[in-house]
């Protein structure tokens, strides 16, 4: 569950191993929730959907945001037109690349919501969740990826929580992985995978391997449990 300090989580898995089961179970009573919803999922999880963040969608998403913030709010912003498989966004640089500017937008609009947070005594938190992070937060010095993740680091500091999910460890930026209070880890998809997750966990690795669909290993920068999702 989210803690009532702002906090970072990874949530880590191959294709189809419940990452994003986990992920909607970690925020499903979370009273305000922004997803970046690169592959339009969040649509049937009771969200209220934005499309590209055009002036005009901005506007709107600001609105919404204003009228339902007491009251609390759902939204899923979805960046991407025919997005397609996941492996579009992998194999099309300009639409990775258009991926990050979206995210780098969303985040500054975050931001701007949760300045009263910074600036007095409000004690409403946000939780941002993004998927896909290997696309939208990739492991290179970009200038939108370094201010993305330069966000992160800071946004306990506005009470922003953040949750990433992705099929990638090994992609995803080095300096957000270094942040994440709690890392969930579900089997993975690669050697080089593993072997990103090896330097966190060391051995324990070897178990994440045989463990069945839905299944974990959470590590929280001190210790290592196993669970299971919650199914519905």
């Amino acid at each position: 569950m989210i803690t009532k300090n702002a906090n970072i989580t990874a949530i880590y898995g191959g294709r189809g191993q419940g990452k994003s089961t986990c992920a909607k179970n970690l925020t499903r009573d979370t009273k305000r929730l922004i997803v970046f919803d690169v592959m339009e999922e969040y649509d049937r999880e009771n969200c209220t959907v934005f499309g590209r963040l055009t002036p005009d969608t901005v506007r709107q998403f600001l609105q919404h945001i204003k009228k339902h913030y007491h009251r609390g709010y759902r939204v899923a912003v979805q960046p991407m037109d025919n997005v397609g498989d996941l492996s579009d966004l992998y194999n099309d640089k300009v639409k990775a690349l258009d991926c990050t500017s979206e995210l780098q937008k969303l985040v500054k609009l975050v931001f701007n919501i949760q300045q009263p947070y910074k600036d007095s005594n409000n004690t409403d938190q946000v939780t941002l969740l993004i998927e896909e992070m290997s696309v939208s937060v990739p492991n290179n010095n970009g200038n939108m990826v370094r201010s993305i993740v330069n966000a992160c680091n800071i946004g306990r500091h506005y009470g922003i929580n953040i949750v990433g999910v992705s099929q990638r460890p090994a992609q995803v930026h080095t300096d957000f992985q270094g942040q994440a209070e709690y890392n969930y880890y579900f089997r993975l998809g690669s050697d080089a995978d593993y072997k990103k997750v090896r330097s966190v966990i060391g051995a324990e690795v070897d178990k994440l391997k045989q463990l069945p669909i839905h299944h974990y290993i959470c590590y929280d920068g001190m210790e290592l449990t196993q669970g299971v999702n919650a199914l519905k």
